[in-house]
């Protein structure tokens, strides 16, 4: 039982780090544009 889960864990991880990174890539994004827009 125990190496299922941790099994299914893994994979379950590195797909929400991946989908977090690329969301708080697009954040920082907007932010860096929106800095730009009132600095300007």
């Amino acid at each position: 039982m125990s190496a299922s889960p941790s099994a299914d864990a893994s994979p379950d991880e590195s797909c929400i780090n991946i989908s977090t990174a690329e969301l708080l890539d697009g954040l920082n994004a907007d932010q860096a544009a929106l800095t730009i827009d009132e600095a300007s």
